[in-house]
């Protein structure tokens, strides 16, 4: 069982995708975090295989924090990004993340 920690975006759309994320076989939702820097302070503590980020939770991280936390995360952890990571951001992401559809 792979444990999944779902980050940012509306409340309700994290728990619709946390539903999703359980009826899978595979995976289960270790938590949810709505804020980006609370959910890569978290990451040392729960490793989760995992880390589901809504793209609207990287447009108003400040990027010389949050991409090197990324970076490090992406070492210990699959990152997927749902939906469009802000483009100006977009390039400087770990060029292993996942980008997944809306």
């Amino acid at each position: 069982m792979h444990r999944a920690l779902l980050m940012g975006g509306p409340a309700l759309v994290r728990e619709a995708r946390a539903r999703v994320i359980q009826d899978a076989a595979l995976l289960t939702v270790q938590a949810q975090i709505p804020a980006l820097p609370d959910a890569l302070a978290q990451l040392p503590y729960l490793k989760p295989d995992v880390l589901l980020i809504d793209d609207l939770a990287l447009a108003p991280s400040p990027p010389a924090t949050t991409l090197p936390s990324l970076r490090r995360a992406a070492d210990h952890t699959a990152l997927v990004v749902i939906g469009d990571p802000p483009a100006e951001k977009g390039g400087s992401l770990p060029s292993d993340v996942t980008q997944g559809p809306d």
